[in-house]
């Protein structure tokens, strides 16, 4: 889903960054090389964007065959020139598959959109069988900002032999993309740009008055960490070992991996992406719950500075500011909760650092029933860079509903073995299905008795039967329906009963004289081996 967010308030409770665009519903790629040079998110007089301080750039890329150069990433003109760099990567360093990469300003510096800006990619190399590759959103039913803000790319018209390059629009389509933004906040001094201030240029610089060692140092003053090897423009990809300077990690961040980012009571979860599904915990009413979140600040443990768990969205959009429980831990203003329907007591928070993380732990008891499952992972740090990442399926608070089952009618049966499903049918006079040549038992399908098993639904009122495989949870993974044929529509083959020695017990001569014929042969064999007179009928 698309979707805009226009202000930077939490619930009400603090000014945070901000995501401006947020368009992660992936369609397709389209390519860009040499003669489709630019991809873009145009950005019209009426789009949402005009105005809004950006810093960040998140695309979905890959490449394919040989990709010498780089790729640009930032705001171009309608020239194609550059106007504002926020990173490139290699080309070739891009991975085969489509990954999200990250580029940023350095920390205080934005960008303030215009109208006629052109956000994306650039890349002059390769051809249209070399190329990188950007993931677009092809949904028109959805679009981020309708008609007003757009895909548009450069290129030539191959198809339509155009002589010229020039823009191709399309109102109803965007590229996949983020661009996050921050509130206006600055440290004293510094300007937010490259020469005055407290800046790496001139004034208060590296390596004289206010700097990195000395005077007003990480963590206070108007002097900004600056990290080894970073430059003007920052960016984390796989081209570049210099963590993230954009925002927390949980574990999904390019060079801020780690796969231990939730836990709730005990089981562990891997935070790896925007949105994360995981299997359901149920906590009943007056149980005690801990939840620990862990992150990664690129400056440093030290550098961390909110947490935020958001709980029960009662359906509404998956946003912290529509949560009736907020638990948050905040290193100036300590632990506090937000709960006005009374789901939880006895709160607490704690965090705690070591070397590399910091770890956020809430722990309370579950006041009454809350069915929502889903939670919010939210944490900013002392920069007031902010990340979030939605969890569906965490947690549940009392049992699941009870569901009334209606009386199974008598014309629909379970089986649990096929050999009594084949004696039903048959004396029903039905054919054998196809369904049945394959599967004949549970371990066929699932290896040990952690797995699940299989059944058979036998409907003779609407003349089907059903195979349904479920794994140990009661979840069904698989289901195939086939109808049923009586005997006199169907010509021998290989799916009757008959097929592969196979008789039916109703075929009473031809089960008679296949005894006949077996007997004939048992005392054939005897008779070579001396002992006829067990099988001659006329000694007494």
């Amino acid at each position: 889903m698309a979707f805009v967010t226009p202000s930077g308030i939490l619930h009400g409770y603090a000014t945070t960054p901000v995501v401006y665009m947020h368009d992660t519903a992936g369609t397709f790629g389209l390519s860009t090389y040499s003669q489709r040079e630019i991809q873009s998110e145009y950005v019209s007089n009426t789009s949402v964007l005009v105005g809004k301080q950006i810093d960040t750039i998140i695309v979905k890329l890959r490449h394919l065959g040989l990709t010498p150069g780089n790729v640009e990433v930032g705001i171009f003109n309608t020239d194609q020139s550059v106007k504002k760099l926020f990173g490139t990567v290699g080309a070739s360093t891009l991975t085969h598959s489509y990954k999200d990469y990250t580029f940023s300003l350095p920390v205080n510096q934005s960008y303030s959109i215009q109208v006629g800006d052109r956000i994306g990619i650039k890349y002059t190399g390769g051809n249209n069988t070399n190329f990188v590759a950007i993931m677009t959103d092809q949904d028109e039913a959805d679009p981020f900002d309708g008609a007003n803000t757009y895909l548009s790319y450069y290129a030539a018209c191959v198809e339509c032999n155009h002589p010229h390059s020039r823009w191709w629009d399309y109102p109803t389509k965007d590229l996949y993309m983020v661009l996050e933004g921050t509130s206006a906040t600055q440290e004293p001094g510094s300007t937010g740009s490259n020469g005055t201030g407290n800046t790496n240029g001139t004034g208060n610089t590296n390596g004289t008055g206010n700097t990195n060692g000395t005077g007003n140092t990480n963590g206070t003053g108007g002097v900004i960490p600056t990290p080894v090897g970073s430059s003007s423009i920052s960016i984390f990809s796989s081209e570049n070992p210099v963590p993230s300077l954009v925002k927390p990690s949980f574990g999904g961040v390019t060079n801020e991996i780690f796969h231990d980012g939730l836990t709730i009571n005990g089981k562990v979860y891997d935070l790896y992406d925007y949105n994360v599904d995981v299997p359901k915990n149920i906590a009943q009413v007056n149980e005690t719950v801990k939840i620990t979140i862990k992150q990664q600040v690129f400056w440093g443990p030290g550098y961390w500075q909110h947490v935020a768990l958001g709980m029960n969205f009662g359906g509404k959009e998956f946003e912290m500011y529509n949560a009736d429980l907020i638990l948050r831990d905040d290193k100036t203003d300590g632990p506090a909760f937000s709960d006005p329907e009374g789901y939880i007591r006895d709160f607490n928070a704690t965090t705690t650092t070591d070397a590399q993380y910091v770890y956020t732990t809430f722990t309370f008891t579950a006041a009454k029933v809350m069915p929502d499952t889903n939670i919010m992972v939210s944490a900013w740090d002392y920069y007031k860079r902010v990340n979030n990442v939605r969890v569906h399926g965490a947690i549940q608070f009392g049992p699941d509903p009870t569901v009334e089952l209606s009386q199974v009618p008598d014309w629909i049966q379970t089986f649990d073995t096929l050999s009594n499903l084949s004696s039903t049918l048959e004396n029903l006079g039905y054919a054998k299905p196809h369904i049945l040549d394959h599967i004949a038992n549970s371990g066929q399908v699932w290896a040990g008795t952690d797995g699940g098993k299989v059944q058979w639904v036998l409907d003779t009122k609407e003349e089907k039967i059903t195979l349904v495989i479920s794994d140990n949870n009661g979840n069904q993974v698989y289901q195939q329906t086939e109808p049923l044929v009586k005997f006199e529509k169907v010509v021998p083959g290989p799916h009757s009963w008959q097929a592969q020695g196979q008789l039916g017990s109703m075929d009473v001569d031809k089960l008679e004289k296949v005894k006949k014929e077996e007997q004939s042969k048992v005392k054939t064999t005897l008779e070579k081996i001396g002992y006829n007179v067990y099988f001659d009928q006329n000694l007494r």
